[in-house]
């Protein structure tokens, strides 16, 4: 039996990036115990992703292969056999005195190198432990940016304006400070605004209404992200007690069941 499967939920996804084609065989009843054979390969093209290789083997259902390649944004492809000749000699690798589920890889990806290097999949050898370990190569090299500080810029008193009221509000603004070292410790360092906005009364929205104990009002209590101006701060407030309002109320127009507000 041959298949192929679209592998992606996006409507407009390409069966020639996304997808799956593999072919199954049912020895039925004789020598092979009815056991299912199969050869897959599946595909990812033109998405970003990881830089390596993998193997690995399992018996578990039956002797498997696994083997992929990421290709970054090129793509990744995958094989794998269940039941077939290859599958039984990869798993006679591991050898009788170890546990047939083994693997071994090697990947790039945020920054750090990865490696497995035969390591069982479940199971934990702590005298083996170099042969399943991440590498940041970045903070190696001086290339991450580490934090260094938070400076309070402002602390500022306003209010956010409702519908059924304005609520008092402190608005806080943070500037994070990070730096790169070693072999990059001549570069500037690097800046990043945060802010956060607190009302004295939490601002009521309804209930998702999902279960038996989300039913009543609920309320947001505070906001923060990266905000660099009050303006944006109760800007994002307001928005995120409107969304909630038009999804779990009646929308917009929604109000609390108590007098609430300055």
């Amino acid at each position: 039996m041959i298949d192929t499967q679209k592998i992606t939920d996006d409507p407009h996804g390409r069966f020639w990036r996304y997808g799956r084609f593999y072919v199954r065989h049912y020895p039925g009843d004789g020598e092979q115990g009815g056991k299912t054979h199969e050869v897959g390969w599946q595909w990812s093209l033109l998405r970003k992703g990881t830089i390596g290789f993998g193997l690995s083997t399992s018996d578990c259902g039956g002797d498997s292969f696994e083997a992929s390649v990421s290709l970054g944004r090129i793509g990744a492809f995958y094989f794998s056999a269940d039941g077939f000749w290859l599958g039984k000699q990869w798993g006679r690798l591991a050898g009788k005195e170890f546990p047939r589920d083994r693997h071994l890889s090697i990947s790039c990806h945020g920054g750090l190198i990865c490696w497995n290097l035969w390591t069982a999949g479940m199971g934990y050898n702590p005298k083996a432990r170099w042969r399943e370990r991440c590498w940041n190569w970045q903070r190696f090299l001086g290339w991450h940016p580490e934090h260094v500080s938070w400076e309070t810029l402002e602390v500022i008193r306003t209010v956010v304006p409702m519908p059924e009221g304005t609520y008092d509000a402190t608005v806080e603004l943070k500037r994070g400070t990070w730096r790169r070292r070693r072999l990059f410790a001549w570069m500037p360092k690097v800046h990043h605004f945060t802010g956060g906005i607190t009302p004295d009364k939490p601002i009521p929205v309804p209930g998702k209404g999902e279960n038996s104990w989300d039913c009543d009002d609920d309320a947001i209590h505070s906001s923060s992200g990266p905000y660099s101006t009050v303006h944006q701060a109760v800007a994002a407030l307001v928005d995120s007690v409107y969304r909630q309002r038009t999804r779990y109320g009646s929308g917009p127009e929604w109000r609390p069941t108590t007098d609430v507000g300055r």
